[in-house]
């Protein structure tokens, strides 16, 4: 039975609040660009250890051996369908990359993540093929890798798991996410954390494609993408430069309002010690970028400008306070392409 001090008996939604108010223990604290840099290794470490072992192998994978499936013109750029290997856990990921045709590429690369849309990388890609890839992409703005890629880079997207051509089947009134997580909870393991492994497999295959520079990545995604932004981020210094949209909410938050929380963003452990403003700060000080529609109804006023003070004065307490920005707009929960480029321009 479970009581609050004095002696009252709690519902489960009272428990968790009383939880959700603990403060994250693991947070920096404050001081010199010395101190700062002590949280950061610190608390890299620590993720790395909550995400072991898929989700942060040992080192920097190695690139995985790719089969090239397909490739065709796309607008602007060259799209190739391909698949390779995760050698943490043998799972084949299914990828597009997009490629700048005519010698109009930079030299750089993006890791194009999706978010929780129903065709997954596709989407991203700018696949019009349907009316409701259609919908979906002018509904979030999506089609944020294919617009990368027709300004010169190179992007790669793949679809996670659990998502597009990698979705289990939906259950009756279950949340397939929660649902596969729960599964793989029961074998030590976490939905996030493959995703993220897969994600930084797929970094490996794009820092060795033909013409990239291995030292200018960077990683864009909106909500789902845009937290699988931060964990990557947080976790693989090869990302050089991030642009998160639609995620500088807190799972703190989400929790006390009692809105859920999908199985594709748990990460056992996190929340006695860190909160998503933590994780972005250990960014920090690469450039990182967030973005905010005044409409997008999953970030909440508050918890979110809280969130995002302590991110600054991280950036700050690095030495670099330029290096963070949040850019809101009039918009909802979507992608804003131009500030995205803007800003990658600038530090990639």
């Amino acid at each position: 039975m479970t009581s609050d001090a004095a002696g009252r008996v709690l519902k489960a939604h009272e428990y968790l609040l009383t939880l959700v108010r603990a403060k994250p223990d693991r947070r920096f604290a404050g001081g010199d660009r010395e101190a700062f840099e002590r949280w950061r290794q610190e608390f890299r470490g620590w993720l790395c250890g909550l995400l072991a072992p898929t989700g942060c192998s040992a080192g920097v994978p190695a690139a995985p051996e790719v089969k090239a499936l397909s490739e065709e013109r796309w607008p602007g750029c060259l799209r190739t369908e391909l698949k390779f290997r995760n050698a943490d856990t043998g799972l084949v990921v299914p990828a597009t990359v997009l490629q700048p045709r005519g010698g109009r590429g930079n030299g750089a690369g993006v890791v194009c993540q999706h978010g929780h849309g129903d065709f997954a990388r596709l989407a991203v890609i700018g696949d019009r093929r349907t009316q409701e890839l259609v919908r979906e992409i002018e509904q979030h703005q999506y089609d944020y890798g294919l617009g990368l890629a027709q300004a010169g880079y190179t992007i790669i997207a793949i679809d996670l798991l659990n998502f597009g051509s990698r979705a289990m089947e939906s259950l009756p009134c279950r949340d397939r996410c929660d649902v596969v997580g729960l599964w793989l909870s029961l074998f030590g393991l976490s939905l996030a954390a493959v995703q993220i492994s897969d994600i930084r497999h797929a970094i490996s295959v794009l820092a060795a494609w033909d013409g990239i520079a291995p030292e200018r990545i960077g990683m864009c995604g909106l909500s789902q993408g845009g937290r699988m932004t931060m964990f990557t981020a947080a976790v693989d210094e090869r990302i050089k430069v991030a642009v998160a949209a639609g995620s500088c909410n807190t799972l703190r938050d989400r929790i006390a309002r009692l809105e859920g929380l999908c199985g594709a963003q748990v990460v056992a452990g996190l929340l006695p010690h860190a909160d998503t403003p933590e994780v972005f700060a250990s960014v920090a000080p690469r450039p990182l970028q967030l973005q905010w529609g005044s409409r997008d109804p999953l970030i909440v006023e508050g918890p979110a400008q809280a969130g995002i003070a302590h991110i600054q004065s991280c950036y700050a307490a690095a030495g670099h306070a330029d290096h963070f920005q949040v850019h809101r707009f009039d918009g909802g929960h979507e992608f804003a392409l131009e500030p995205a480029l803007e800003w990658l321009q600038r530090w990639l």
